[in-house]
């Protein structure tokens, strides 16, 4: 599991890499953009350290493209499969594991499997990303969704919308693994 999540990290920095020299921006200035520092980004793009996936959402947004451009190897094509067994993992600790489900071009939507453990949240504290519509549907499990000032407890089958660039987080306060879909839609100017 280790060395697939290594492989995908590198994946991800070499991406990082082809768009940043494409959009002719030094680590220094891509890092300003990002709020983070370049030797921070060298690491990322040298595959040899990994990132917040608010702070990819961000490097995605300042390279103006979408998240799963950033962790594919794959080309753009008319029909893509993706098992369940062979979900490329963005995360993955002992209590929350995240798999982007879908690959995209640039002005689609990204859609995103999080499984998290009784107890756990989707990060440490509420985040944003982007400009864009946002919708969770809960596939199973009880969470509560704290978007802004409001929380809101979701049960199977429910479905919740708001834009991401207002400060969320998900949180499971049932007894079993909760899964949850994300679905992002393309970023707004």
């Amino acid at each position: 599991m280790q060395d697939a999540i290594k492989s995908q990290w590198q994946i991800i920095g070499s991406n990082i890499k082809k768009y940043r020299t494409r959009h002719k921006l030094s680590l220094r200035n891509l890092g300003t953009k990002c709020g983070i520092s370049a030797s921070f980004l060298s690491q990322l793009e040298r595959g040899t350290s990994g990132a917040h996936m608010a702070t990819l959402m961000q490097i995605a947004s300042v390279l103006h493209v979408s998240l799963s451009e950033l962790t594919s190897d794959v080309q753009p094509g008319d029909i893509h499969f993706t098992a369940a067994a062979s979900r490329s993992l963005l995360d993955d600790d002992e209590y929350h594991r995240k798999s982007l489900i879908t690959r995209k071009g640039y002005g689609t939507f990204e859609v995103f499997i999080h499984s998290i453990d009784p107890g756990m949240s989707t990060s440490d504290e509420p985040y944003t990303h982007g400009h864009a519509q946002e919708c969770i549907f809960i596939l199973t499990g009880t969470v509560d969704v704290r978007v802004n000032t409001s929380t809101i407890r979701m049960n199977t089958g429910d479905a919740l919308e708001y834009r991401s660039d207002m400060p969320h987080m998900a949180t499971n306060v049932g007894e079993i693994v909760a899964e949850v879909m994300f679905i992002v839609g393309p970023d707004e100017p």
